[in-house]
């Protein structure tokens, strides 16, 4: 078996692809509705505290862990010294599968809604317009035209396919939000949706909106213990991981913001509380917002386009997990793997976009493994190997050096954190 490991052009190259697979709908719709949900700004205050002390910090980690043991999770906890850590990588290697079963679904839904302004029951009704979108055979198809996109990027690889689709997804991502939020805050009566968003009512700031935004900040930043780690190894030896940390930390949080400016001017501008629940904000809301503005065509087409774009950047970072891992534990070459696996997923994600039931079933199975996954990358760099020298090689890198504080910040505090989000989540 080969050693040999794909690399990133640049770093760039990395720091587009974490933020692709950060973003992902975490971003264009589930942050927006848990600012409506917990408060408008309230919620803000603390989910950008625990982004810029907790998520860089677990990008570092996982950087670094995969950079280190210059593998993905399915060698990367061996290497690094984890008690049946062979087998311990198998969970957050293989975990993203059970992911990519259901999100191609959603993918599906965001790809399909790119055309849905030439529905007149999309306008009409969108609620309906939505039921029919989300089961049956038009769930499949589109759930299946997203794996079969997704698979075709990973299939080329790192440098010739996920590295340049994500920049170029990236880009036109950000483009999209900063044009709908234009036109959004340039509404008449947008000025009420901007107080919202960014003046803050501290007597909303309790402690259900403090722990939401901190599971919300973990959550989209893709910190499972598989996505970056695997992106992390392939970096070379002296590569800076804490600058690309920082600057995906940054990214990723900017297009969040940019999410909220699209939605909240415009949804109180025409008299829509921006409360709603699933897949509620995104798929029923919007129309019902948008219909009530000039060129709302265009709005929703943008908007969806977007979200699909986000969707798919995603989906990359989540295939090339097991692609990675049936890599390492059988030694099959990349255009052998990415087939197999697609078709694998195809399988098993036609009968969950029909089925309403096994699709929640598996979302809950993901809810309860991801916060513990996310775990295994602290306890393999800080706890099975010499969190020392972690740290020294996390320092090796052409620019920002971290201080010993680091060393005590990931090996204790942040898996506390990790915890803690855990209980809110799943016990809460």
């Amino acid at each position: 078996m080969s050693n040999v490991r794909e690399r990133w052009s640049s770093e760039l190259g990395l720091v587009a692809g974490a933020i692709g697979s950060a973003v992902g709908l975490g971003n264009i719709w589930l942050f927006p509705m848990l600012v409506g949900q917990n408060g408008g700004a309230a919620f803000l205050i603390p989910y950008f505290i625990f982004t810029f002390s907790f998520v860089w910090t677990g990008l570092v980690i996982e950087f670094n862990t995969g950079r280190i043991a210059q593998q993905g999770p399915a060698g990367a906890y061996e290497e690094l010294g984890m008690p049946f850590g062979k087998y311990i990588g198998l969970i957050p290697g293989f975990r993203p599968l059970v992911v990519l079963i259901f999100y191609a679904s959603i993918a599906g839904w965001t790809l399909r809604y790119i055309g849905a302004p030439a529905n007149e029951q999309f306008w009409a009704e969108p609620g309906a317009f939505f039921g029919t979108v989300n089961s049956g055979l038009q769930s499949a198809v589109f759930a299946v035209l997203a794996l079969a996109i997704i698979g075709s990027i990973v299939y080329f690889g790192i440098e010739k396919g996920i590295e340049p689709a994500t920049k170029l997804m990236i880009g036109l991502l950000f483009i999209l939000l900063v044009l709908l939020g234009i036109r959004s805050v340039l509404l008449p009566g947008s000025l009420e949706g901007l107080r919202f968003y960014l003046v803050p009512d501290f007597s909303k700031l309790t402690t259900r909106v403090v722990l939401n935004a901190m599971a919300q900040a973990f959550f989209t930043a893709s910190l499972a213990g598989a996505p970056m780690i695997v992106y992390g190894s392939y970096l070379s030896e002296k590569a800076d991981t804490v600058s690309a940390a920082i600057t995906t930390t940054f990214g990723n949080a900017t297009i969040a913001l940019l999410s909220g400016f699209a939605i909240f001017p415009a949804a109180l501008a025409v008299g829509v509380e921006p409360n709603a629940s699933g897949p509620g904000l995104l798929f029923i809301s919007l129309p019902a917002i948008a219909q009530q503005l000039p060129g709302s065509t265009l709005i929703v087409t943008g908007f969806f386009l977007a979200a699909a774009l986000a969707a798919i950047s995603t989906g990359l970072s989540i295939l090339e997990v097991p692609v990675d891992s049936l890599k390492y534990h059988f030694g099959l070459p990349r255009k052998v793997v990415t087939p197999i696996l697609v078709l694998i997923v195809a399988v098993v994600a036609i009968p969950t976009a029909m089925s309403s039931e096994l699709f929640d079933t598996l979302t809950t199975i993901v809810l309860y493994t991801g916060p513990l996954a996310a775990l295994l990358a602290p306890l393999g760099l800080f706890w099975a190997y010499d969190g020392r020298q972690a740290l020294e090689q996390i320092n090796e890198g052409p620019g920002t050096e971290l201080g010993d504080w680091f060393f005590y910040w990931g090996k204790y505090i942040y898996p506390a954190g990790i915890l803690a989000a855990y209980a809110w989540d799943v016990l809460g």
